[in-house]
């Protein structure tokens, strides 16, 4: 895991939830389920936050998506990891760096999530 890209899993739904947790550590990413927003960004911050992607819902009971990705921006250190917002929600009202409309397939997620991965390691390289 300690090469892999970690993918933090946001969502309301368990099963959804479990399922592509489960998926991608199949497929080579060490990754990690949250139900809301509050317990994702406790152990964001309590955590390194070095390659890690969020794979983020938007409509979800407590917080919402969209209350996670601004708390998310306040920080500093947090700030800079990359999000793909998974929705069936409108997608323009929340800026991330890459989108998914659900529900979607194994295909795009890894393909996403390995776009993002590239850009954020190009990113972090430039710096």
């Amino acid at each position: 895991m300690d090469r892999a890209r970690r993918v933090i899993v946001i969502d309301d739904d368990d099963d959804w939830r479990d399922l592509v947790v489960q998926f991608l550590e199949e497929h080579g990413f060490g990754a990690v389920g949250f139900a809301d927003g509050r317990a994702a960004l406790e152990a964001l911050r309590g955590a390194s936050a070095t390659r890690t992607v969020i794979l983020l819902d938007l409509e979800m009971p407590g917080m919402s998506g969209w209350e996670f990705r601004r708390e998310q921006l306040r920080d500093p250190r947090l700030a800079r990891i990359p999000v793909v917002v998974a929705t069936a929600a409108d997608r323009a009202s929340i800026d991330a760096d890459a989108y998914l409309a659900k529900p979607y397939d194994s295909a795009e997620l890894c393909r996403v999530l390995a776009v993002v991965s590239v850009k954020a390691i190009a990113a972090s390289v430039a710096a």
